[in-house]
């Protein structure tokens, strides 16, 4: 097993990780994935963050463009001066 916090390799019946101490649990302890590769829960927070904001800018994109060809006129122009350049 990997240990969660480091991602060392230890013993299966381990309790403690060899490099950084970490008492394992059952929860703590990571089993090895396919290819080796162990996934930190720092790396899945950023994978998740990653995710979101591409989400909200999506969303983002979708209102902003759905509102511009929209046929109210009073939002369009108004966005326009929002969000025009000068």
């Amino acid at each position: 097993m990997f240990c969660h916090q480091c991602g060392t390799k230890n013993l299966e019946e381990a309790k403690f990780c060899t490099k950084c101490g970490l008492l394992f649990g059952e929860k703590e302890a990571v089993i090895e994935k396919k290819g080796g590769r162990v996934e930190t829960e720092k790396e899945k927070q950023i994978k998740h963050t990653i995710v979101g904001l591409i989400v909200i800018g999506l969303i983002c994109w979708w209102v902003y463009f759905d509102l511009m060809s929209s046929a109210n006129p009073k939002i369009v122009p108004a966005f326009q001066e929002i969000f025009s350049t000068r």
